[in-house]
């Protein structure tokens, strides 16, 4: 059955690639087979993947973008109690406000959906030249190379916490650096954020995404681990509370 609507996002930018390659409406895109980067998720009583797609344009010039599919994968709320809302418009909702907010995140390209077959389709820019931190052997680092790329995660994970969001799976995997150990300055963007919500508690921000991101950082030793929090307090010395929510932090984080 043809499931006929407008996006709910198109980019500007991309209409002509897309139209290009025949991918101008939802079932289209839906049906177009991607590579995924591994089986999809079943659960929630139905599915919700991510593969790669690449698009070359007539010139040659070769365009890479990460499709995310899902069907009848919702995830319920105060607001949708029954069926609950897909979890990829709470990720493009998230993508498009940390763009306002000039927070380092995929770019989205493409987002749709059909409340008649409980279907979502999500396309984001590939992040260039980024690679996840998990991948980085931060050992192979100069020492001042260590000192930029740990502050500048601390500090970008800051300014993501200061918009009022935690991320709620902040694992290195889900944070993306660009031109680490090169003499460029680093950059930072972050991924994965379906489960991102806001949170009134500054404390808790810190202490929920810190605790995951730490717990996930087995290769830190704990003087990284210590400049991380000076640098996303934004501070020299550490006071009695910056002392009791680290040790916070690190408890959750060491926990079993």
């Amino acid at each position: 059955m043809l499931v006929e609507f407008s996006p709910l996002f198109q980019s500007n930018d991309y209409q002509a690639l897309l139209a290009q390659h025949q991918l101008t409406d939802f079932n289209a895109i839906w049906n177009r087979d991607i590579a995924w980067f591994e089986p999809p998720n079943e659960r929630r009583g139905g599915f919700s993947g991510v593969g790669k797609l690449l698009l070359r344009t007539e010139d040659g010039e070769n365009f890479i973008f990460f499709v995310k599919k899902q069907q009848n994968h919702g995830r319920k709320s105060w607001a949708h109690p029954v069926i609950g809302e897909p979890t990829f418009r709470r990720e493009f909702r998230n993508l498009t406000f940390l763009q306002k907010h000039n927070i380092g995140a995929p770019s989205v390209v493409y987002y749709a959906e059909s409340t008649s077959t409980n279907q979502a389709i999500l396309i984001t820019e590939n992040l260039t030249d980024f690679v996840p931190l998990d991948t980085i052997n931060l050992s192979q680092l100069q020492q001042a190379q260590q000192y930029d790329l740990v502050k500048k995660v601390a500090t970008e994970i800051k300014r993501f916490h200061d918009t009022g969001m935690v991320h709620r799976a902040l694992y290195p995997k889900h944070i993306f650096v660009k031109n680490a150990g090169t003499g460029i300055a680093p950059e930072v963007a972050l991924i994965d954020l379906e489960k991102a919500r806001f949170s009134p508690l500054a404390w808790y921000r810190a202490y929920f995404d810190l605790a995951a991101f730490l717990r996930h950082t087995v290769d830190w030793d704990d003087g990284r681990k210590l400049l991380l929090i000076k640098s996303y307090l934004e501070k020299i010395e550490l006071s009695f509370f910056d002392k009791l929510l680290f040790s916070m932090i690190t408890h959750r984080a060491n926990r079993v």
